[in-house]
């Protein structure tokens, strides 16, 4: 939640909030990554979120309400629980295979480089440094 220059003790995890737009067919449409201090990249999320106007009618009135589809303090709070309650030692395969298959060697094709990555991890858990369950990865407590 701090300065940015402490991302590096997170480190497997990936520290930054990331905001993506999908289309009506799952299809990634657009993405923003946001770098801490997350306290006040908060107002930056929520300019990303879209976040509708909604019109109803009260009984006993001929003018409608306008509101919007969800309220900023809402939203400020479940971002603020997810960045407070994340347990940053935990760690999803997907990240280590996006984290480390960037660092190989270019020379070595997709299957390759998984086959590294999962050798790798399979290396770092009989050597205690991580542990796994179901599809999370935790660093080891040392």
């Amino acid at each position: 939640m701090g300065r940015y220059e402490s991302t590096y003790f997170l480190s497997p995890a990936q520290a930054h909030i990331t905001w993506i737009l999908k289309g009506v067919d799952g299809i990634e449409k657009d993405y923003e990554h946001f770098s801490p201090p997350f306290l006040l990249a908060l107002d930056e999320v929520y300019n990303k979120i879209r976040n509708l106007n909604y019109r109803y009618m009260p009984a006993g009135t001929l003018f409608p309400e306008e509101v919007q589809q969800y309220d900023l303090y809402i939203i400020r709070e479940a971002l603020s629980n997810a960045i407070g309650h994340q347990d940053y030692r935990l760690g999803r395969l997907a990240d280590f295979d996006k984290m480390l298959t960037n660092k190989l060697p270019q020379v070595l094709n997709d299957k390759q480089r998984k086959n590294k990555v999962r050798n790798l991890l399979q290396k770092m858990r009989r050597d205690s440094l991580v542990a796994s369950k179901d599809q999370t990865w935790y660093l080891a407590d040392s």
